[in-house]
């Protein structure tokens, strides 16, 4: 029987470190937070589009612009035309026919000047610069965003590893203990109640380091969706500068009200929907053009032979009324404004709220830390201890067992606490709105904003 145990436990043991000696990852090069974060953003697609969609507002600037410049435009058309007008009529008394069709060529240039429209153009400009500007603004928004999400992909992907190895050690403690009770066994000291149990321990610590690769195998799966690599060799990240995180809850709930990107975007579309008020208010007002033009036609009208035009303009143009149209768009806009308001009061209240959450998990998890520690020393220290007391018979498997179980479980308390005050620290900085200042991310140039007066 107990020769049938032995080939147990070693049969056991050989499966269990074939796991243990499987490489978690392996690769020369050590990839750091910066590198992962500069890859993220320079090939996310969430980035890449929201570029091209500040680039694409900026050729709407151009074209806004486009009603302050002088509009040419040539025309030419030739073909027969068949007339019956006054002129053919009269030509009956001459002894000619009543209709006529005659080849006619028509040839024009005509210009035209916008002098005066409201406002309405320079309301328009100014509209879509500031769309822009929102624009600029959402981009800078993906890029905090993605670099985010690529810190928390990262610090997933290490603690997991840390995680993976503290199962992977205490798999092996336990195959260590298995041995202790057998040898025991042997000698006439154990029994068989402690082969089981201890059994039962390496099953679940067998399962637990099981578990933790399945998670690690998670974390590098997603590290890859943002990032765009699986990672490489990661290097912990070097600590985040003292001035760069707040002395007080006060200090950066102020700061991110004033840098926030999303605070930022609303804002500039305030200032959009403002501009588009005054477009809609264009209309109150007269519009004045300037129209030249020349034309160079022939046989036009039924008459043969050259019809020539020159001519300069002063056209104002007024909408009388309208149907209620134009007082319908004004009260629109009215409203649009408004809501940009309520949109923008909606930010504020969310950017507070996660400067506020991120600054209450980071001192939460500072604070939390050196119990940790502490716990994680204690429950070595006894489970030292009890080793040494289960030898010499003052204490049973049981105890040795629960304390190995607490240390295992402090352990990993302790890992999710480290990681928990680095995660929070780069949340805090997000909410704020300069975790990629912090970092020096490379800035894509659309987040760049327009003046506007």
């Amino acid at each position: 029987m107990k020769k049938h145990k032995w080939n147990f436990i070693k049969k056991l043991s050989c499966v269990s470190l074939s796991i243990i000696s499987l490489s978690i990852y392996s690769s020369g090069y050590a990839e750091t937070l910066r590198d992962a974060l500069e890859k993220a953003v320079q090939s996310n697609p969430k980035i890449l589009a929201a570029e091209q969609n500040r680039l694409s507002i900026d050729q709407i600037v151009n074209q806004a612009k486009a009603n302050y410049y002088p509009q040419v435009k040539a025309t030419a058309a030739w073909g027969p035309e068949w007339s019956r007008n006054s002129n053919t009529i009269a030509s009956v008394l001459a002894g000619g026919p009543a209709a006529v069709t005659m080849p006619v060529r028509q040839v024009g240039l005509t210009l035209d000047q916008m002098v005066f429209d409201g406002y309405a153009t320079k309301g328009e400009v100014a509209r879509n610069r500031a769309r822009a500007n929102s624009a600029a603004y959402s981009v800078l928004t993906t890029v905090q965003d993605t670099a985010m999400s690529a810190v928390e992909a990262y610090f997933d992907v290490l603690r997991e590893q840390e995680l993976v190895e503290l199962a992977r050690k205490n798999l092996s403690d336990y195959i260590h203990g298995m041995h202790s009770i057998q040898l025991r066994s042997q000698e006439g000291v154990g029994n068989n109640a402690d082969l089981i149990q201890a059994q039962g321990q390496i099953a679940l610590a067998e399962s637990n380091l099981l578990a933790e690769r399945s998670n690690l195998q998670d974390a590098m799966a997603r590290y890859r969706l943002v990032v765009g690599d699986f990672p490489e060799k990661l290097r912990h990240p070097v600590p985040i500068p003292r001035f760069a995180i707040p002395s007080s809850e006060i200090s950066a709930l102020d700061f991110a009200v004033k840098h926030n990107p999303n605070i930022k975007a609303s804002e500039a579309d305030i200032q959009m929907a403002y501009e588009q008020k005054q477009v809609a208010k264009a209309k109150n007002w007269p519009r004045l053009d300037l129209q030249a033009g020349l034309d160079r036609n022939r046989n036009v009208g039924g008459t043969r032979g050259p019809d020539f035009d020159e001519f300069i303009f002063a056209r104002v143009t007024y909408d009388i009324f309208t149907g209620g149209s134009i007082t319908g768009r004004q009260r629109e806009t009215a409203h649009e404004l408004q809501q940009a308001h309520e949109i923008r009061n909606n930010a504020y209240r969310q950017v507070l709220q996660q400067t506020k959450f991120a600054w209450d998990s980071l001192i939460t998890a500072q604070k939390l830390l050196p119990f940790l520690n502490r716990h994680v020393e204690a429950a070595e220290s006894t489970g030292i201890s009890y080793g040494k007391q289960f030898e010499i018979g003052k204490r049973n498997l049981l105890d040795v067992l629960n304390v190995r179980t607490e240390y295992f479980a402090a352990g990993r308390a302790k890992i999710e606490g480290k990681y928990k005050i680095l995660l929070s620290q780069y949340q805090l900085l997000h909410a704020m709105g300069n975790l990629v200042q912090v970092l020096q991310l490379p800035i894509p140039a659309e987040t760049s904003q327009y003046h506007l007066s």
